[in-house]
């Protein structure tokens, strides 16, 4: 199990050992990663003058002092948790340099530090994962710090089935993050879209709303099962609401301070059930998030 871990400054760092410790992930080597970034970017330096340029140089070599410091501190802690780290410190685009450090690693996982904020102010500053989010092939453990009452031991398991979502189970129990003490799978349905099937299932004789609640808690079951093999302690939910009202409805009635969900979401019952909405969660959501991809 190797994590690539993202971090900016000692906040971030703090959050993110924070929240991969309780996790539990067994034999994992990670590393650690802050990335300087000149001012004004890569079209800043090339209108800079020979004078500008000296003064760039100095503040990179004071930031890259810092960077070391930072980082030998964060692996000296993580050293203590038992886990195994080292560290570099790159200079450029901030996501460029961790997708391609991911992947010189072959990182099984990506850990970010991104806070709740603002629609608007999350728009600005999440760019870094959202962008790795779009263009990483590895999953992504989206950082916050933990809501109070709602541990990041409890998870909702957020599954549309399709799969995609499927394979995103079998990815999770692959990972196996062992501090996990609870995980509710959970999937929803809509009024509207429920609407729809009367016309078919309806001339079966059946109730178009208990064929579709039946219908996804077997899907539920099966990835019950799978977790319950696992040693992990389950319950299934499934909601009548849009999926984002439902994921929130979710992780306060469970107490949950973990969101898992998969990229993406295609077939099965797709128009029924949540699709793909790990953007949305990734900028807005309240609780730590992870992301799996396959």
């Amino acid at each position: 199990m190797r994590i690539l871990m993202g971090i900016k400054d000692f906040t971030s760092a703090r959050t993110i050992v924070s929240t991969l410790g309780p996790l539990g992930w067994p034999n994992a080597e990670i590393r650690v990663v802050h990335v300087l970034e000149a001012p004004g970017g890569l079209v800043g330096k090339m209108l800079l003058t020979a004078s500008e340029g000296d003064y760039i140089a100095q503040y990179l070599h004071t930031q890259r002092y810092i960077g070391n410091t930072l980082c030998e501190s964060v692996c000296k802690e993580l050293n203590q948790l038992g886990y195994k780290a080292d560290y570099e410190v790159l200079e450029g685009s901030p996501a460029e340099r961790l997708h391609e450090a991911s992947t010189a690693f072959a990182a099984d996982l990506i850990a970010l530090y991104l806070p709740h904020q603002s629609a608007w102010d999350a728009w600005f500053s999440a760019r870094v994962a959202r962008r790795l989010l779009l263009d990483a092939n590895t999953s992504l453990l989206i950082c916050r710090p933990e809501v109070e009452g709602a541990p990041v031991t409890h998870a909702v398991f957020a599954s549309d089935h399709s799969p995609y979502a499927d394979r995103c189970a079998l990815r999770l129990l692959a990972l196996a993050p062992r501090g996990l003490s609870a995980i509710t799978v959970m999937t929803a349905y809509q009024r509207d879209l429920v609407s729809s099937l009367g016309p078919f299932v309806g001339q079966l004789g059946l109730d178009v709303s208990t064929w579709v609640r039946e219908k996804l808690q077997t899907e539920n079951s099966q990835v019950l099962s799978q977790f319950e093999a696992a040693g992990y302690a389950c319950r299934s939910e499934v909601r009548e609401a849009t999926v984002h009202e439902a994921i929130e409805a979710s992780l306060a009635e469970n107490k949950a301070g973990l969101l898992i969900l998969g990229a993406q979401g295609h077939g099965f019952v797709e128009r029924l059930t949540m699709g793909s909405v790990s953007l949305h969660e990734t900028l807005y959501s309240r609780v730590p998030l992870l992301v799996l991809r396959t």
